[in-house]
């Protein structure tokens, strides 16, 4: 069994959960180097989406700075990408059409935000439509199958992931084909499970 880290970076950044797995298969396949070429049918085989979904994963991962089109192609057939490592200080890469750097938020300060959020409890005649639709028929499942999301020593709640995933559910960038609304919530449940409540070594 292997396992694979997700800086915070990464998993706190306000990108669609799709392009995070796109980052996470990519760095995996990548096995610490600093470029790969990639096949979009092959990934959008293994995250179950169409390769429109991937190209529109790829640009976003682009805009955010995690990674860069090389211009140039493998066997003259598939494009090759960088994987940066510049985000410890906050800026990202200047964009070929901005002509300046983007600031963005410190990864301390992103992380620090995006905990606030999920560790606040929420009532549930509070959360938004969506959420309380899918809180009505699911929580019963969800609180059985992902009981460490219970608030309890500053881990997060259920009821503020179930939330702050539909949130990303409805964004349009998040979810997409090949995924169901449940199936992205679960996704995303599974994530936060493993992300803010591992226990201590």
């Amino acid at each position: 069994m292997s396992f694979f880290q997700v800086p915070d970076y990464i998993f706190n950044s306000s990108i669609s959960l799709r392009a995070k797995f796109l980052w996470m298969l990519m760095s995996k396949n990548a096995a610490g180097a600093t470029e790969l070429w990639i096949k979009q049918a092959a990934l959008a085989e293994q995250l179950h989406c169409s390769r429109s979904s991937i190209g529109r994963a790829l640009r976003v991962l682009i805009e955010a700075g995690f990674i860069t089109d090389l211009k140039r192609r493998h066997l003259s057939r598939y494009k090759t990408y960088g994987l940066p490592n510049n985000h410890e200080t906050g800026f990202l890469s200047p964009s070929p059409d901005s002509g300046e750097g983007l600031r963005v938020r410190s990864p301390k300060t992103k992380r620090n935000e995006y905990q606030q959020e999920i560790c606040t409890p929420i009532p549930e005649e509070n959360l938004k439509p969506r959420a309380k639709e899918l809180w009505t028929t699911y929580k019963d499942i969800w609180r059985n199958q992902f009981s460490k999301l219970d608030g309890q020593s500053g881990r997060p709640y259920l009821e503020a992931c179930v939330q702050k995933a539909a949130n990303d559910l409805s964004d349009g960038m998040y979810g997409g084909k090949g995924c169901t609304q449940v199936e992205f919530i679960e996704s995303w449940l599974k994530t936060a499970t493993k992300m803010y409540c591992q226990e201590p070594n």
